[in-house]
């Protein structure tokens, strides 16, 4: 019984790779099919979109300044929480701890969030009070 099992589990394991890489394959191919489709049902519907203008393309920096921000937080978050597990383990050797490392991280990863929307929240508010005192 445990040798079917550790047959079954080897062969996952080498096919993984190769299913990843084809639900990837998949993936792409249905998004592209899908575009096409409705490209094909606005040329029947006789719809022309208009080109867009210059001014309305922007890039999501433009449109979402602090994104760059949240991300740089959380990665720093996680990272100090592998810092911090690094040296819990190194001054108190746990064997079976595995659970409370990913809590660490998962509780600095969420402190990082929330430092985030603190800086978010205020800098929306400071904006808001200077556009209600231009107008």
């Amino acid at each position: 019984m445990i040798g079917i099992l550790v047959k079954v589990l080897v062969i996952l394991l080498i096919l993984s790779p190769f299913l990843l890489v084809g639900g990837v394959i998949l993936a792409i191919f249905l998004y592209v099919k899908n575009i096409r489709e409705d490209q094909k049902a606005m040329i029947v519907r006789s719809y022309s979109p208009e080109p867009m203008k210059l001014e309305e393309v922007r890039s999501s920096s433009d449109r979402y300044p602090l994104t760059s921000l949240k991300w740089g937080i959380v990665a720093m978050a996680i990272g100090l929480g592998f810092l911090v597990t690094f040296i819990i383990q190194k001054v108190y050797p746990i064997q079976e701890s595995g659970e409370l490392f990913i809590g660490i991280i998962f509780v600095l990863a969420g402190l990082g969030l929330l430092l985030y929307y603190a800086i978010a929240s205020k800098k929306n508010v400071n904006s808001e009070s200077r556009q209600s005192g231009n107008t």
